[in-house]
């Protein structure tokens, strides 16, 4: 070739020309032959997808996307077909005159650009779908928040209706003692206070013992306190109307008091009557109730057990001091008068409600207890005598009949007079909240 090529290259080049033809033929029919089966590869991966897109997506745009890439596989079909009728010879003649990116590449573009259309299409709609379901799922959740509102809302009205009515056989229990209902009591001593005052006139045969040092120290003590009014038999009268007038007095400073009045004109009650400290107890406790308007502690289921199962005096000074917790201030009036002579063996009143104090305070350790003041009046009761020397001059208050020269106002405005700034009404730390 290279002796050719000097002396003669027409030859050369025709000769050369014709190899590159042969071999430029047979780079063509190869390349045909990777573009078919790239494209029939192509196509069979593709059919399953959309098959299932279109099945789960079967809107008028995937319908007719897919129209459209069964058009072009089917053109591609029929072309590749053709080929494959073709003679030898036919193919080694077109695979010059009809290389495979003139008579394949543009029908496996359009393939696959419409396959990307259908792809985007169906990932719309997945995403639709989706959206769909978001939707339904916040559909389903603000309905499941509504029944839960709806459950809670009837489960409270339940416990309600439960707790008025475990409340309501508290009080029931509460009742069965021998004493009238607070409120009777205290229009009945009212009564018995009013009537005597105008019978009386404006004389009074009691000092102004609320004017001493030490009732007024018990009005303004900033923590639970205790003082016994001690009296005769003569002053009887005077000392009960002073204890009525005392609640009516706290009642009209909107402050919380409980009492236990003995409202009748004689000295004591009925001998049949035997009022123990545990109906005092009872009494007190149930007023309490009253002021909370629910149960103290605890589930109402226990707390009704709780209250029909105390006997001892501690257990009902428990259930007192419970009563009474998320009080700031309560007043307590107590006509000693009222209880059975027959105590013997059986802890003093005093006692009680110094262990109600103790209880409040360890119950309440770390935060502000409730202060508690109790007044208790006597007028011929040995309950007093009993206490010893050390009490009796911190905490008994004697009352002496009142000079013949001094006319004092009536028992009405008596106790009316300490609401003064030396004695205020909720002097330890303010009404009840």
């Amino acid at each position: 070739m290279d002796v050719l090529s000097q002396h003669n290259p027409e030859y050369v080049s025709l000769a050369w020309g014709a190899m590159k033809f042969l071999f430029v033929a047979v780079i063509n029919h190869q390349k045909l032959l990777d573009s078919l089966a790239k494209g029939l590869a192509q196509i069979a991966g593709a059919l399953p997808r959309m098959e299932l897109a279109a099945f789960l997506y079967p809107t008028e745009m995937m319908k007719q996307a897919l129209a459209e890439i069964y058009a072009s596989i089917i053109f591609f079909l029929i072309r590749a077909h053709g080929w494959f009728k073709e003679s030898r010879f036919s193919r080694a003649v077109h695979s010059i005159t009809r290389p495979t990116e003139l008579r394949y590449d543009d029908l496996l573009q359009e393939i696959e650009a419409s396959t990307r259309q259908f792809d985007s299409l169906a990932m719309a709609a997945s995403h639709a779908e989706q959206r769909d379901i978001h939707l339904l799922l916040l559909d389903v959740k603000q309905k499941l928040i509504e029944q839960q509102q709806l459950n809670a809302s009837y489960h409270l009205n339940t416990h309600t209706m439960l707790s008025d009515l475990q409340f309501s056989q508290i009080l029931t229990h509460l009742s069965n003692i021998p004493l009238e209902a607070p409120d009777k009591t205290l229009q009945s001593a009212l009564f018995h206070r009013n009537r005597y005052s105008r019978s009386r006139g404006p004389k009074n045969q009691m000092a102004e013992f609320w004017r001493t040092p030490r009732f007024r120290n018990w009005g303004a003590a900033n923590s639970s306190s205790l003082i016994m009014i001690q009296g005769t038999f003569a002053l009887r009268v005077e000392i009960k109307g002073f204890l009525v007038s005392m609640v009516e007095c706290v009642q009209n400073a909107d402050a919380p008091i409980l009492w236990a009045l003995n409202p009748t004109p004689q000295q004591k009650t009925t001998p049949n009557s035997k009022v123990s400290v545990i109906d005092i107890l009872k009494y007190l406790t149930a007023q309490a109730l009253q002021l909370r308007k629910s149960v103290p502690e605890g589930t109402a289921r226990a707390a009704c057990a709780r209250f029909q199962t105390a006997t001892t005096e501690a257990e009902w000074v428990e259930l007192l001091a419970s009563s009474l917790a998320g009080q700031r201030q309560v007043y307590i009036v107590v006509d000693v008068e009222l209880l059975s002579t027959d105590m013997d063996g059986r802890p003093s009143l005093p006692s009680v409600f110094w262990l109600l104090f103790n209880r409040l305070q360890q119950a309440m350790e770390g935060g502000a207890a409730p202060v508690i003041k109790v007044a208790l009046a006597s007028y011929g009761s040995v309950m007093f005598h009993a206490v010893d020397d050390t009490q009796k001059r911190d905490f008994v208050l004697p009352i002496r009949g009142s000079p013949s020269v001094k006319r004092p106002a009536p028992m009405g405005q008596s106790w009316r007079q300490m609401r003064s700034p030396t004695i205020p009404i909720g002097g330890g730390r303010g009404r009840n909240g």
